[in-house]
């Protein structure tokens, strides 16, 4: 049996970031969010549009968070999603 692959041409040649939600920026959504960083880098590079990453997260940045997640003491008490940090240009908050 012969297999055929067959992919929609604008996902071969994108014209729009890919849209990418996280829910919580803490232990798991944070390490989540640099990789992204990472790879929307790596895909500009090879000339695609990159990521579009909105995150979700109503908490605060705690003493607890110090070292467990990345943010630092400088942080603390901003909200995890919202403006101050230092995310990558591809975050929209």
């Amino acid at each position: 049996m012969k297999k055929v692959h067959f992919t929609e041409n604008y996902l071969l040649n994108p014209h729009h970031p890919v849209t990418v939600f996280v829910i919580g920026a803490g232990g798991t959504g944070s390490q989540v969010i640099t990789n992204l960083a990472r790879m929307s880098m790596a895909l500009r590079a090879l000339g695609h549009p990159g990521l579009h990453v909105t995150v979700f997260d109503p908490d605060t940045v705690s003493t607890a968070n110090i070292g467990r997640q990345l943010f630092s003491e400088t942080e603390l008490g901003l909200n995890k999603n919202g403006p101050g940090h230092t995310y990558q240009p591809f975050l929209r908050l």
